[in-house]
């Protein structure tokens, strides 16, 4: 029996393009070719975003383009998966009759059978629990000497604008030793820059067991540190203001591989607004935060995101 040629399209953030090199991985694992051709292929698999409006638009404009290659190209089956999946999978099996299988974001380790069954089939966990380690294959989509590495997946803070828990489920870490093998492979294949992202870096390792649990600042002493391979910096994505430490900090400015960049999503500085959005700090938080870490790591470049027209917020 023949394999299918599959063609794949990613929308989102780097995190749903990690989870979109894995597929891609799992797909050619299985025997299936890959082709950058979607009016060739007779599998088209989109990887949606669910995040925001604008995401969900562009993830709905994107299946519906893609389902329009039944008519004009070879495809036989419409494959749907990640975020917007798992936030409306009801919606988009009743809206979008195109769609054959619908995945939900933990369901990623079932993309090759996916690809391979019959018939329309839903399958959305309603709390996704996937994980991939360094063991589980990826087809790099990107420059070859970039690459990021998820540390953990999910999320368990109650910020109230957000809907990541729903969309990814609770707080889960990777094994550290996995993560440092990845690397370590990464680096091997020439990778020079590594960017690690989660949900939330900062509670990397606060879900597993007590005894010899890791943190985000020994991983990154692991990987920082001198070794083999064309790895030359790694950098920080998506760290919460509250629980950067200065142990963090300070391996970020000694780490010989660790790049002087932080990604801190401060959202706000006012006490009132950060109270509506549920973020557990007041303002003052944010200034002792950039203030430290620009005691702790000289040069540090800092990059931040701010939320405005929060509910509640004041012209002001």
């Amino acid at each position: 029996m023949s394999t299918p040629s599959v063609y794949f399209v990613s929308l989102g953030c780097p995190k749903n393009r990690v989870d979109t090199e894995v597929m891609l991985g799992m797909t050619a694992d299985q025997g299936s070719a890959l082709t950058d051709d979607p009016a060739e292929a007779e599998v088209i698999v989109v990887n949606t975003c669910g995040f925001i409006g604008a995401a969900k638009e562009e993830s709905i404009d994107t299946i519906l383009e893609m389902a329009q290659f039944k008519q004009t190209g070879r495809c036989k089956r419409l494959v749907v998966t990640g975020c917007l999946s798992q936030r409306y999978p009801e919606e988009l099996t009743r809206e979008i009759p195109e769609i054959d299988h619908l995945l939900g974001s933990g369901e990623v380790e079932k993309v090759a059978a996916a690809i391979a069954s019959v018939g329309r089939v839903v399958d959305v966990a309603s709390v996704p629990a996937y994980l991939y380690d360094h063991t589980t294959p990826r087809v790099p989509t990107q420059a070859s000497y970039s690459s990021y590495v998820k540390i953990a997946e999910g999320c368990d803070r109650p910020c109230s604008f957000c809907i990541i828990p729903k969309l990814r489920g609770p707080q889960r870490s990777r094994n550290l030793d996995s993560i440092v093998r990845e690397v370590e492979t990464l680096s091997q294949r020439g990778v020079v820059e590594v960017n690690l992202v989660a949900q939330d870096l900062t509670t990397y390792g606060t879900d597993l067991p007590a005894e010899g649990r890791p943190t985000l600042a020994s991983l990154l002493r692991r990987i920082a540190a001198p070794g083999p391979g064309s790895l030359r910096w790694v950098r920080l994505h998506y760290a919460y203001p509250t629980a950067v430490t200065d142990e963090l900090l300070t391996v970020m400015a000694e780490g010989p591989r660790s790049a002087r960049y932080l990604d801190v999503p401060l959202q706000h500085v006012d006490d009132r607004v950060l109270k509506h959005m549920r973020r557990g700090h007041v303002g003052k938080t944010v200034h002792q935060l950039v203030e430290r870490a620009r005691r702790l790591v000289p040069g540090l470049t800092l990059r931040t995101t701010f939320i405005v027209g929060h509910p509640g917020e004041t012209e002001e």
